[in-house]
């Protein structure tokens, strides 16, 4: 019977050794291997989170540059909108007419009022609004009589009034036999409606029945030979 050999011990520390060797190998293909990949794909997933991050916090910064624009904005906006009247009816013009006949010295003679010509609905560029303003003007043609510092009295009178009022057409003939100028001027007086302020009706000087000049300057006026007349807006938009 064959005797069965035994192991020497320095076989043994090498099988042992061979053992630990084919653990060693096991646990970096099992489990550094993984962690190795698994750190790699934190870190890429790290990186796409820190640039995730700051495209946010670049917005925030944006937004509250936005954000202050557009107050801003709406400050700006509500300024010019106090800039003009809420409204404007016949007898705030026919006021306007009496104090640039009284402060410039002129004679206005027939006056034709072409009211709530359409300039700019603003329904289409403000959905916020549930009613948007509505921008109009009225065509005030007036005929006149006046010395020369009149004449250039009623452009200035225009020019320093604090509603928005030009003058595009204004016509001049020179009569040397009276040292006197006439012709025919055209007002374009601007207002917003819908804006959420009120009308304000204007005060009106008392003056006695019948005058000949419901104006007060000089004979004639705008009574005489009926000279006022009104008729409907039209389509007409007023150069800026």
């Amino acid at each position: 019977m064959e005797k069965k050999k035994k192991l020497s011990d320095s076989e043994i520390r090498l099988i042992l050794l061979l053992v630990a060797l084919l653990l060693l190998a096991g646990s970096y293909f099992l489990v550094y291997r993984k962690m190795t990949v698994s750190a790699a794909e934190l870190e890429t997933q790290n990186k796409t989170d820190q640039q995730t991050v700051a495209n946010l916090e670049n917005m925030a910064a944006k937004r509250s540059l936005v954000e202050e624009g557009t107050a801003n904005m709406k400050q700006e906006i509500q300024t010019i909108i106090g800039r003009y009247p809420a409204d404007l009816k016949t007898e705030k013009v026919i006021r306007i007419l009496q104090d640039l006949e009284n402060d410039s010295l002129i004679h206005i003679s027939s006056v034709t009022f072409q009211m709530d010509n359409l300039v700019m609905d603003f329904t289409l560029t403000s959905q916020e609004v549930p009613t948007p303003p509505k921008g109009y003007f009225a065509a005030i043609n007036v005929n006149y009589t006046a010395g020369y510092e009149g004449m250039k009295e009623m452009l200035a009178y225009t020019a320093a009034m604090e509603d928005r009022i030009t003058a595009p057409t204004l016509s001049v003939t020179y009569d040397p036999a009276l040292d006197a100028v006439s012709g025919t001027v055209t007002f374009y007086m601007y207002y917003l409606r819908d804006t959420g302020r009120k009308y304000v009706p204007p005060v009106i000087y008392e003056m006695n029945k019948g005058v000949s000049n419901i104006f007060g300057g000089g004979n004639g006026g705008l009574l005489e030979n009926n000279g006022v007349t009104q008729t409907e807006g039209t389509d007409e938009t007023a150069p800026e």
